[in-house]
């Protein structure tokens, strides 16, 4: 089952952070008033409520007490010559429809003006990083406008946490002014250095999440580690340096194990590192409710044509997946969206992979039993002993969307009563795949027939083929998916247990 969800833009209007020092001398040197301007999509927190979304943008905002750090090549500290930089934070925020403002003030935020100031007129350049904490770099490096962050191999918190702890930004301008700076405010517009996936997460059937990794097969492509904004060269055009190895990021649920469901949905966030990602598998731990088993299931993040998806560095991909809980995990669905900071949703390649669920058996008196591998060795579990009794069969058809399904009757089907949609079939029988719009109203679509026998005796079997087309009539077999058939062979319908 698919949650149905409204298509909207992430965006964070302009924030516009206005410093509230006092106008005028302070202990002799002015305090440099800062503004501070961030591009859309580049902000902690994702509002919520009524008025978060206007227009399809939804507002995202600067928290009172958020804290960023600027670095100076000129300015010093007011109570400290050797120290390059000062601590702000902001005091007040004020939303109205896809803007969020804010002033700030010096750490601790007293308003005494205890941060940069202004020397000798000239040339000054200004560098910051946010959140404060992330700030890995000397002084040095700061004073050179080299900012320093680290994204890490492990994470946990919700998105408004990661953010403040991982979601790196920095800016940097140049200004000229006079002695003391009078009439010179500094406005820094700050760029996200980071990537974010987001996953929203529901399942067929109730388990609870142990842990989740995000993966890279590439040795060239490192998730996480230390990642170096130098604005030396350029104020307006930084260069990325990304030293970190991590191929793996682990979120590890296990102090909360989130229960998710048909109809229980869970989102989390994990931050990457600043540059395009490929060669990437997601994969999950999680407890089955009802069993009370611990299973792990991964997936590698391919397009239909078996290529890997690219994800854009700098920008937020949002994965929205179906987890099939009682079978494979490889039958997760992803209606993933793209999602630029400032940029339309981009269609998912996803969609047009062919995805479904195993078949389904049910049917009062019908009996799942083992049978003997033609080959030897173990016994398989995919036929059931029908006697005189009907058998129910579902599946689910995610993928692709807009497409058909096909079911293919095979073996003794003129000794078997096959029936759908209540009318008996005897050659192939088909139906329209559910698109994403359909899906919001529909739901997923679901295939239901009936097997009973007619004349059929001992050893006469039935089984079925299943089929997918896309919209441009490519036809795929789905055998693999509704049946494991790669591993286990067919779903046989026969009235003896072979064993017996």
């Amino acid at each position: 089952m698919k949650k149905a969800r409204i298509p909207f833009l992430l965006l964070a209007g302009v924030l516009l952070l206005a410093g509230c020092q006092k106008e005028g001398k302070i202990g002799g040197k002015d305090a440099i008033r800062f503004t501070a301007a961030s591009n859309p999509g580049t902000k902690a927190e994702y509002a919520t409520g009524e008025g978060s979304v206007v227009d399809g943008v939804q507002r995202i905002n600067w928290l009172v007490d958020d804290e960023i750090r600027i670095f100076s090549d000129k300015a010093v500290h007011r109570n400290n010559a050797d120290q390059p930089w000062a601590d702000y934070i902001i005091t007040e925020v004020s939303n109205s429809g896809t803007v969020s403002k804010g002033k700030i003030d010096n750490v601790p935020g007293d308003g005494t003006g205890n941060g940069l100031v202004w020397g000798e007129a000239g040339k000054y350049r200004f560098y910051s990083i946010y959140p404060n904490g992330m700030s890995a770099g000397t002084d040095a490096q700061g004073k050179q406008g080299i900012l320093v962050g680290e994204i890490p191999g492990v994470q946990s918190g919700d998105a408004a946490e990661l953010m403040k702890k991982y979601g790196m930004m920095t800016a940097a301008t140049e200004v000229t002014t006079t002695t003391n700076g009078e009439g010179t405010d500094v406005t820094l517009d700050f760029s996200p250095a980071f990537t974010a996936f987001e996953f929203d997460m529901t399942a067929d059937i109730p388990v609870k999440l142990i842990n989740f990794k995000l993966m890279a097969a590439n040795t060239a492509n490192p998730l996480a580690g230390k990642v170096q904004v130098s604005y030396a060269s350029s104020v307006t055009a930084p260069s990325y340096s990304l030293t970190g190895s991590g191929r793996t990021i682990k979120v590890d649920f296990n102090d909360t194990k989130p229960t998710i469901g048909p109809e229980k949905e869970f989102k989390f966030t994990v931050f990457a590192l600043p540059y395009d990602l490929t060669d990437l598998t997601i994969e999950f731990t999680i407890l089955k409710i009802d069993t009370n088993t611990q299973e792990t299931r991964s997936l590698t993040l391919k397009k239909a044509d078996g290529t890997f998806v690219k994800f854009a560095g700098f920008r937020k991909h949002i994965i929205t997946a179906t987890m099939q809980g009682s079978y494979n995990f490889k039958y997760i669905t992803l209606d993933g969206e793209v999602i630029d900071w400032n940029a339309v949703p981009v269609e998912t390649a996803s969609d047009k992979l062919p995805q479904a669920s195993q078949f389904a058996v049910s049917g009062e008196g019908v009996k799942n039993v083992y049978e003997l591998h033609p080959t030897g060795g173990s016994a398989y579990r995919q036929t059931w002993a029908l006697g005189s009794n009907t058998a129910t069969v579902s599946f689910k058809v995610f993928t692709p969307e807009g497409g058909k399904w096909k079911v293919v009757p095979q073996g003794a089907t003129d000794k078997f009563e096959v029936t759908y949609d209540g009318s008996v079939v005897r050659d192939s029988f088909e139906g329209h795949i559910n698109s994403r719009s359909e899906e919001q109203t529909e739901g997923a679509t679901i295939v239901t027939f009936t097997v009973k026998p007619t004349t059929a005796v001992d050893g006469d079997r039935i089984y079925f083929k299943t089929y997918v087309l896309d919209k441009e009539g490519n036809q795929y077999s789905l055998d693999s998916e509704t049946q494991l058939y790669d591993t286990r062979g067919y779903h046989y319908f026969q009235i003896n247990d072979p064993l017996q």
